[in-house]
């Protein structure tokens, strides 16, 4: 039985059915391998006909590649076999590394090929240097189709980049050049939300967590575009949070319909002034890979600066255990912020309610210790502590509105630890910062 040259039918399919799912695929795709590079022909004319469809600027799908491929159509076994490929590709996001799959069996099928012509070279009546100099010219040519990522920068060059940058900002210095949080205190310590950076925001239910990165994401969205992901909340629960804290109306009132007046004034502001914030909201249970195509489409059609996600273990990314998922959450998370230059929070939990030190560690994060690796920045969200003996005047009802939030990892921050108190603001389920002063003002007692 001869030997079939080297090549995966499954990669190739791969590469199609994850172009079919996500047609922005075709353009990373293309810088890999071409039509030749399929050994199974008619991947090669799926393929093609893509390319052609691209090029008359026409979206791809079954129907327009079936149309395309005309009387050829039936020898690549019909729509059928085009349906078929898609469910060879588990993700489109993958769809980089089926093509690197497919180039390197055609670079291996094309080293077989200068093989054979060595061989015969060696059979023939050529002088011996003559038939090496011909193969030399053979693995020159070889050696032109290697993928060659070079992404190495000369230093200059980056210098450059960050002079420029420094210098454009010094005709209008100021402290945040970040997106702010509206947490005055936080902004000015870390420079507002730097895009490309992952933040986990961790505490133990009921803490407030979501209120709180609700609130920060409408003050974000007043700045830029992002989207706010949950997968624990319906769009309208959180549309419902947003319209309670913007407007001060508690939820209880929203959600009963017993609704005074003064509410009704209250509310109808809130929507003239935030129903056009550049927010959008979805609630989906997805897997972190799966988010990965999700913000590479939303980059695309809104733009967004940053993305808020709730919450990290509610992803259904598959895995043996806890830590590994969150392993992998954690390094899907890192690459989405980076590729896409968004900046990513995270909303997660601790091993434990109730976490005994005063003062939370990194390791109450839950999960896997990659996570602490990969973050940018991590915050600890727990019940309010006092830590100066000047708060003591605080009464119990007041305490139980506020929280205090610790810094426990900023990889570019100068002081990476420290720690903000947080107080719900009136009605408002938003938490604002504690601003001492001013409450030992208001008691007549500074």
């Amino acid at each position: 039985m001869t030997n079939q040259p080297p090549h995966s039918r499954e990669a190739e399919e791969a590469v199609i059915g994850s172009i079919f799912i996500d047609p922005e695929n075709l353009d990373e795709v293309s810088e890999i391998v071409g039509q030749n590079d399929f050994y199974i022909h008619r991947n090669g004319l799926v393929f093609s006909a893509m390319k052609r469809i691209r090029a008359k600027k026409q979206s791809i799908d079954i129907m327009t590649v079936a149309d395309e491929l005309g009387q050829s159509l039936d020898d690549v076994g019909g729509s059928a076999y085009l349906t078929a490929t898609i469910n060879q590709s588990q993700f489109s996001t993958n769809a980089v590394t089926y093509a690197k799959i497919v180039k390197d069996y055609s670079l291996k099928r094309g080293l077989i090929v200068i093989a054979n012509k060595a061989a015969t070279s060696a059979y023939s009546n050529k002088p011996y240097l003559e038939a090496l100099d011909g193969l030399k010219k053979d693995v020159e040519v070889a050696e032109s189709k290697l993928i060659i990522e070079d992404d190495f920068q000369p230093l200059k060059e980056v210098f450059s980049e960050v002079y420029d940058e420094a210098n454009e900002r010094s005709l209008f210095p100021r402290e945040i050049w970040g997106i702010r949080t509206g947490l005055d205190k936080l902004d000015r310590e870390t420079g507002g939300q730097q895009q490309g950076e992952v933040t986990y925001w961790v505490g133990e239910p009921g803490i407030g967590k979501t209120w709180l990165l609700t609130g920060i994401g409408i003050e974000m969205a007043k700045q830029c575009e992002g989207g706010f992901l949950s997968m624990e909340l319906k769009k309208q629960n959180i549309a419902r949070r947003i319209l309670s804290g913007t407007s001060g109306v508690p939820t209880r009132k929203i959600r009963t319909g017993f609704i005074e007046a003064e509410d009704w004034d209250k509310i109808n502001r809130s929507v003239e002034e935030n129903s056009e914030l550049p927010l959008f909201l979805m609630y989906r249970s997805v897997t972190s890979t799966q988010l990965y195509h999700i913000v590479r489409q939303a980059k695309k059609r809104y733009n967004f600066k940053f993305l808020i996600v709730d919450y990290a273990m509610l992803f259904i990314d598959n895995a043996k255990d806890e830590t590994e998922r969150t392993g992998i959450v954690s390094r899907n998370l890192k690459n989405i912020a980076t590729t896409f230059d968004v900046a990513v929070n995270c909303i997660h939990s601790v091993v434990k309610p109730g976490m005994d030190s005063t003062e939370p560690q990194k390791a109450n994060m839950r999960g896997s210790g990659q996570q602490l690796h990969d973050a940018d920045n991590v915050y600890f969200l727990t019940a309010y502590k006092q830590t100066s003996e000047k708060d003591g005047f605080l009464r119990e009802a007041e305490t139980k509105r506020m929280a205090t939030l610790w810094c426990k990892k900023g990889r570019e921050l100068e002081n990476s630890d420290f720690h903000i108190h947080l107080v719900r603001q009136g009605l408002s389920p938003f938490f604002g910062e504690y601003n001492r002063d001013a409450a030992l003002l208001d008691r007549g007692l500074l």
